[in-house]
């Protein structure tokens, strides 16, 4: 089964050229440190394969890691065909072992995941 991009005409029923974008382009890579809640720590470990989500621990013990935020998208990089990675719902830290890409200003967090 082969899939055809939908283009968009413009009034004059010309289609626009295609330009390509890099993700630099429309995110960053975040790795700014910081102290978390365990509770809010994600790993590869606690990463669900597929893009299934994250199981949190309910500890309060605190831990260091690379701070995200709420609509920042966490991809592990280790095994990436494991497919492991979470659209953030809150703020908390992360692993090393885990990217942390922010969508700029104006560009959706959602659109971003359905990228990666």
């Amino acid at each position: 089964m082969s899939i055809t991009p939908v283009r968009f005409q413009s009034e004059n029923g010309a289609y626009p050229p295609h330009e390509p974008v890099m993700l630099s382009d429309i995110a960053s890579l975040n790795t700014t440190t910081d102290i978390g809640p365990k509770s809010a720590y994600v790993s590869t470990e606690n990463m669900l394969k597929g893009c299934a989500g994250v199981v949190f621990d309910d500890s309060n013990e605190q831990v260091k890691g690379v701070a995200y935020k709420k609509g920042d998208v966490l991809v592990s990089n280790i095994r990436p065909y494991l497919q492991k990675a979470w659209l953030a719902d809150r703020d908390g830290t992360c692993s090393t072992d885990v990217l942390c890409i922010r969508p700029n200003e104006g560009v959706d967090s959602g659109y971003l995941y359905s990228l990666i």
